[in-house]
């Protein structure tokens, strides 16, 4: 079983400055393995290769837990960030 931290930089950023941040999901990880991003920044996994999901493992009061599957050509997850804190995610198969 896979964890990855996901640290997020305290900020008011403006929807119209945030940013997408790419997961790449491949060899029973995720790369990059920490991402510091802002509240209104979208992280979007995606699938490379394997059977993989990303599910929320502990995140702050507030935000949105999700479980998607990410496992075949084409598949991708995008979450946006909205409450800052830290979040800890896995892949559930593994």
């Amino acid at each position: 079983m896979k964890k990855i931290l996901l640290f997020l930089l305290l900020s008011y950023a403006l929807q119209s400055r945030s940013e997408t941040h790419i997961i790449t999901i491949s060899s029973f990880q995720f790369s990059p393995a920490n991402l510091n991003v802002l509240v209104g920044d979208v992280i979007r996994w995606e699938w490379a290769e394997g059977f993989h999901n990303t599910a929320s493992l502990t995140i702050p009061a507030g935000a949105a837990a999700w479980a998607a599957p990410v496992s075949a050509a084409g598949f991708t997850f995008e979450y946006t960030v909205t409450t800052p804190g830290t979040y800890d995610y896995q892949c559930e198969p593994h």
